[in-house]
């Protein structure tokens, strides 16, 4: 999907020109990420960290931690299933 943008300014005496219109493709994901690395930081946690992935040409704007214990189902950071 491309996405146009462009910017003019605005003050008290009105809007400025229109800037050139810039295009940008926003239709590639991020790559895969690399394992995590899990720290122990005590008998009930664990420092979860890793490398961020190429992001695509796209900034990355978040990421989501999953969690599964034992046989359970996949779940989020909040306890909720994981889709």
């Amino acid at each position: 999907m491309k996405h146009k943008f462009a910017v003019r300014a605005i003050n008290a005496c009105g809007s400025g020109t229109l800037s050139n219109v810039l295009e940008v493709d926003m239709t590639t994901k991020p790559d895969r990420m690399e394992p995590a690395v899990l720290t122990p930081m005590d008998p009930c946690g664990v420092l979860v960290s890793w490398k961020a992935p190429s992001d695509g040409g796209n900034y990355i704007t978040g990421y989501r931690v999953e969690v599964r214990i034992a046989k359970s189902l996949w779940i989020d950071e909040k306890g909720n299933p994981a889709n």
